[in-house]
């Protein structure tokens, strides 16, 4: 029983530092490369808005 909570005790701990310190940096990079890719994503959504040329603009839709 010791052992389970010893073991219990480090394990939480552990990821949440590794987790924080690694989180951040990597979703920094992805961050970055989506970004250019959300560019050419967002030049067809201005057309209308939801993307099926209605002319609601897909908020209206949405909203109701």
């Amino acid at each position: 029983m010791t052992v389970g909570s010893v073991a219990s005790a480090p394990l939480p701990p552990l990821p949440p530092p590794a987790t924080g310190g690694g989180a951040p940096k990597v979703a920094s990079a992805p961050t970055t490369t989506q970004a250019p890719a959300a560019a050419p994503a967002a030049a067809p959504a201005p057309t209308d808005g939801d993307g099926d040329h209605d002319g609601s603009g897909g908020k209206v839709n949405v909203l109701a």
